[in-house]
């Protein structure tokens, strides 16, 4: 029996990350769990058992993202998907909102990915092949007021994937952006989503594990087939 593909999953302690790793794992992946919140990691650990491995990892921290990516090479000794799923959002009137969280969001959605990327990348050409999973927003295509940093960090999320994807075909490493719709997860508040959905005319959201579902069909794609782009969205979500 063949040894388990080896992931690494960020954002892993909630939402999309969370029920991504727990996707794979019950799919016979081996997965590293990346995140800030170690409490919630070594709960996820605890219920994956030997298919998980948790590390904390601030993706805003270049120190921390090497010693996660090292420490999942250590212990498994190949990388074999990467899915970048670290995310915040700020959400208001573009002049109201303070400096700081236009950082945050740069920082973790966009810099916090291409911190992984340079880490992870590497690995991926050394082993001749890879998949790398950009967790983006439908809001990188559907662009709409309110969001003007989220917005732009997701776009551009998305114009990194295509031309990477561009760049490494020929070293046999795909690329797949995902961008979700709107999805119930700690990235928006309780009430604050409720509201959203009302105001959207979404009569049900979609849930992580849609999500998840969606990148694990992918990733078990014969290795000539590339998903290069999954946009999921409630049915009565507009574009």
């Amino acid at each position: 029996m063949s040894d388990p593909k080896v992931v690494l999953v960020t954002g892993a302690s909630s939402g999309i990350g969370q029920a991504t790793a727990r996707v794979l794992a019950e799919n016979g992946y081996f997965v590293g769990m990346a995140a800030r919140r170690w409490e919630r990691l070594e709960a996820l650990a605890r219920e994956l058992g030997e298919r998980g491995l948790p590390l904390q990892c601030d993706v805003t921290d270049e120190g921390q993202v090497r010693a996660a990516v090292q420490e999942l090479l250590d212990r498994r000794g190949r990388i074999d998907v990467l899915i970048n799923n670290a995310g915040v959002m700020r959400i208001g009137p573009f002049l109201d909102q303070p400096q700081d969280n236009d950082r945050l969001q740069v920082e973790t959605n966009l810099l916090g990915s291409l911190r992984m990327l340079r880490a992870v990348l590497p690995v991926m050409v050394r082993q001749g092949a890879g998949i790398v999973v950009n967790v983006s927003s439908i809001l990188g295509r559907a662009i709409r007021p309110g969001a003007a940093v989220y917005v732009a960090t997701k776009a551009g999320l998305i114009a990194l994937t295509e031309s990477l994807r561009k760049e490494f075909t020929r070293r046999n490493i795909r690329f797949l952006v995902v961008e979700p719709g709107m999805v119930r997860t700690e990235l928006h508040p309780p009430a604050e989503f409720e509201q959203a959905i009302r105001s959207a005319g979404i009569q049900k959201p979609l849930e992580a594990e849609e999500i998840a579902s969606a990148i694990l069909y992918a990733l078990e794609q014969p290795e000539h087939v590339a998903v290069s782009e999954i946009l999921i969205r409630p049915v009565t979500q507009e574009l």
